[in-house]
C-alpha cells in the first residue's frame, strides 16, 4: 500500500477545494498552510495505471520533432544556469532524481558535470545512459554524495515529500545545492481555471504546493532558501492555453497535449494545425497573465534554489547568496 503523509505542516484541518475533470479524485486543502492533498489517496494499482506507457515512454523522444527540439534546447540552457547558480565547476557531481528520459541530465553532462540519474523501478527508463533504478534509501546506503540534487517537477509525485527532502539533505555535501520546481497551487492560473488547470494532474500529483507550504517543507528539512520565484514562461504560457482549452465543454481533457505527443502522425499534425487560430487568440491573454502573475509572485510554478548549510560557515548570509524571500502572508 502506498504510504500516506499528512499535510507537511502536520495540521489536520482541511476543506474540499475542487474535483478533477473526468476524475474520481478531488483536492483537500490545508486551512493552515494552503497545501493541497489528492483525495482519496490513490492505490498502487491506480498509480500504475496512471503511469502507463503513454505517460512514461522508454523512447528517447516524447513529443513531435518541433517540441523535442525546443525541450532539449531549454534543458541545455537550464543546466548551464543551475551549475552557474551553484558555483560549481567541471567536477560538480549532480543527482537528477526522477530524471525521466534524461533530457536535463544530458544537459548537465554536456557541461562536463559528473551525473547520476535516478528513476523508479518499472519506469521504463533503465536502458538510458546514466539512468539508474534507485531510490533515496539505496543511494544513502551506498554512501553516495552530491554537490547538486535536482527535483524538476518530481516532488509533487512523491508520497513522502517531507521525509524525502530530509534524505536529500543527507545526500548533499555541506554547501550543496537543491534545485526544484513544482506547479504552484497558489498561482493565479490555479485559481482562474480550477479543475480545468493543466498542472493539477490527478492522481499523479499527490501534493499541490503553495509558496508558503513549499518553503516551510524546505526549511523543515534543514535547507536555507537562496531564491524562490515563479517565472517559467514556457510552463506558464502552455499551461494557460491548455487550461483554457480544457474549459471548453466539447473538447477532450488535455487534447492538444495528447496531439503533441503523437510523433510522426499526420492526423496529429493536422489536429494541431486546427488549434493554431485558437492559440493565436489565446496568446494575448496568456502574455498578460504571465506578466501580471509573475510580477505578483503568483506564476504557475515555484522554482527554488536552496542550500545545505556549511557546517563551518554556519548560517548562510542572505546578502551573499542573493536570498529572495517572498512575502508569504496569505499565499494559501
Amino acid at each position: 500500500m502506498l504510504t500516506y503523509q499528512p499535510c507537511l505542516c502536520s495540521e489536520v484541518d482541511t476543506q474540499e477545494r475542487l474535483r478533477g475533470e473526468a476524475s474520481a479524485f478531488y483536492l483537500e486543502q490545508c486551512l493552515h498552510c494552503g497545501q493541497g492533498i489528492t483525495t482519496p489517496w490513490p492505490t498502487e494499482q491506480q498509480l500504475a495505471e496512471a503511469y502507463s506507457s503513454e505517460y512514461c515512454s522508454s523512447e528517447t523522444a516524447k513529443f513531435n520533432r518541433l517540441i523535442e527540439t525546443w525541450t532539449r534546447f531549454a534543458a541545455r540552457r537550464r543546466a548551464r544556469s543551475l551549475i552557474k547558480k551553484h558555483g560549481g565547476g567541471a567536477s560538480t557531481r549532480i543527482l537528477d532524481y526522477g530524471c525521466g528520459r534524461g533530457i536535463l541530465l544530458n544537459g548537465f553532462k554536456q557541461q562536463g558535470a559528473d551525473v547520476y540519474g535516478a528513476e523508479r523501478a518499472g519506469s521504463g527508463f533503465e536502458s538510458i545512459t546514466d539512468v539508474h533504478i534507485a531510490n533515496l534509501d539505496q543511494l544513502l546506503a551506498d554512501g553516495e554524495r552530491f554537490d547538486i540534487v535536482v527535483l524538476w517537477h518530481v516532488l509533487e509525485h512523491l508520497s513522502l515529500p517531507r521525509d524525502d527532502l530530509q534524505k536529500i539533505s543527507e545526500l548533499l555535501l555541506p554547501g550543496g545545492s537543491l534545485f526544484l520546481e513544482v506547479p504552484s497551487f497558489s498561482s493565479w492560473q490555479a485559481r482562474l481555471f480550477g479543475r480545468h488547470w493543466f498542472h493539477l494532474d490527478f492522481p499523479r500529483h499527490l501534493y499541490h504546493f503553495t509558496a508558503r507550504s513549499l518553503q516551510a517543507a524546505i526549511q523543515q528539512a534543514g535547507f536555507e532558501t537562496v531564491s524562490l520565484h515563479t517565472y517559467a514562461p514556457d510552463q506558464q504560457l502552455y499551461g494557460f492555453a491548455q487550461s483554457a482549452l480544457n474549459a471548453v465543454p466539447f473538447l477532450p481533457h488535455n487534447h492538444l497535449y495528447g496531439l503533441l505527443k503523437q510523433r510522426g502522425s499526420r492526423g496529429a499534425w493536422f489536429g494541431t494545425l486546427l488549434y493554431l487560430p485558437i492559440l493565436v487568440v489565446l496568446t494575448v491573454p496568456a502574455l498578460i497573465e504571465l506578466l501580471l502573475s509573475v510580477g505578483a509572485s503568483r506564476g504557475a510554478v515555484l522554482t527554488v534554489h536552496a542550500r545545505k548549510p556549511n557546517a563551518k560557515a554556519g548560517k548562510l548570509d542572505s546578502k551573499a547568496t542573493g536570498t529572495h524571500d517572498l512575502k508569504l502572508g496569505g499565499q494559501k
